[in-house]
């Protein structure tokens, strides 16, 4: 499983997480690293293809993983549910709400973690994660 949602061999160890002074946090073993994102998305579209009130949580892993093999198509399985779910017609549009902090419950939390982001900065963080999102599914095509 660790290989998988794609953390390396003692991947988990190199956490580090920084506050907005750009100083190291004294939360052990905390930050977001790419196998966070991987954990992210595959919680994200293992929420929106099964219908977790019916179906148990080890049957929706056992076809997202093995039978279907969703994972294989995680960013774009991801991009689609994200575009659906904020009706918009890009990443760096849903990327635009999370930035602004638009959506208060979400952002709240985002916000006492993070802080925000000064206005000139917003954009960028937006265009920063469709480009993620976008070279993910890039590598998704040539590697399937």
């Amino acid at each position: 499983m660790q290989t998988i949602i794609g953390a390396p061999a003692n991947g988990l160890q190199n956490y580090h997480l920084y506050g907005k002074n750009g100083k190291e946090m004294s939360i052990k073993d905390g930050g977001f690293s790419q196998v966070d994102l991987l954990q992210d998305v595959d919680a994200y579209n293992i929420s929106r293809l099964y219908n977790l009130a019916d179906t148990r949580l080890y049957a929706a892993f056992e076809d997202y993983y093995n039978v279907s093999k969703h994972y294989k198509r995680r960013y774009h399985i991801f991009k689609q549910q994200l575009l659906k779910e904020f009706d918009e017609d890009s990443i760096y549009e849903v990327a635009l709400i999370f930035a602004r902090q638009n959506i208060f419950i979400l952002s709240s939390g985002f916000g006492a973690a993070f802080g925000t982001f000064h206005k000139e900065f917003i954009e960028i963080v937006a265009h920063a994660f469709e480009d993620k999102i976008e070279i993910q599914i890039s590598i998704e095509k040539y590697t399937a």
